[in-house]
């Protein structure tokens, strides 16, 4: 018998159903609701997949528009001399990143993210998109979100996703450049946030999610494969309480 946390998906999940879902719900977001200066998500990923506690994988977004790419490879140069940015937050690395341009912007964004963009929360591995979510009762309509205050100080329907900035340091390492870095990790969370509302959203009833997002029994690992150059990136869209 399996252990839990290798089994494919909860009894009763049909994934046929939630592969519509899920590709339904990244179009609108990678296409329409989130950019990076100015141009769709969609237009730098070319793909997403998710894979399974079982190793099983399936392909559940591809994007008619991922043509152009973060850099040409003539550009790319590997980055040395990260090895110890981790552990030293006066790493000139980190205010690099601060300052190479933070061009995200969304429709469901709060736009108090761009307080999370500083170089000392970076060399703690803190920053988080505010992304206003779902209301688990009422999926289908708009989230609570009031742009003008503080989602850490106020109620409203926005959570902290975070984007790990120490990410980027493996993304400089492979030779982008900061910019590119930077949208690696802020995509990887979107698409990341994007599955983990595809299964909020996909209910037997009002309230009741088939596959809850928080519950950690089961695994989902989301894959997004970005246009030239080759990246690959992974987020963990199971978000436990």
């Amino acid at each position: 018998m399996p252990l839990l946390n290798e089994m494919r998906h909860p009894a009763g999940f049909d994934f046929a159903a939630w592969q519509d879902h899920v590709c339904a719900l990244l179009t609108a977001w990678l296409l329409n609701d989130f950019t990076w200066a100015g141009q769709p998500l969609g237009a730098h990923i070319a793909t997403v997949t998710v894979e399974f506690g079982d190793g099983h994988r399936v392909q559940v977004w591809q994007s008619p528009e991922a043509t152009m790419g973060l850099a040409q490879p003539c550009a790319m140069k590997r980055r040395t001399g990260l090895e110890d940015a981790e552990w030293n937050p006066w790493h000139p690395v980190w205010l690099e990143l601060a300052e190479a341009g933070w061009h995200l912007e969304g429709r469901w964004l709060h736009p108090h993210t761009s307080h999370e963009i500083d170089q000392f929360a970076f060399a703690e591995n803190r920053g988080n998109l505010l992304i206003a979510c779902a209301d688990r009762s009422r999926p289908g309509s708009p989230p609570n979100m009031d742009p003008t205050s503080s989602p850490y100080l106020t109620d409203q329907s926005v959570i902290a996703v975070p984007f790990f900035p120490h990410r980027a340091l493996r993304h400089l390492e492979e030779g982008q450049s900061p910019a590119a870095a930077m949208l690696l990790v802020a995509g990887t969370a979107v698409v990341e946030f994007a599955v983990h509302e595809a299964l909020e959203t996909f209910q037997s009833w009002p309230g009741k999610p088939v596959w809850d997002p928080h519950d950690s029994v089961y695994y989902l690992k989301s894959v997004a494969r970005w246009a030239n150059p080759a990246a690959i990136t992974v987020g963990w869209p199971i978000l436990p309480r």
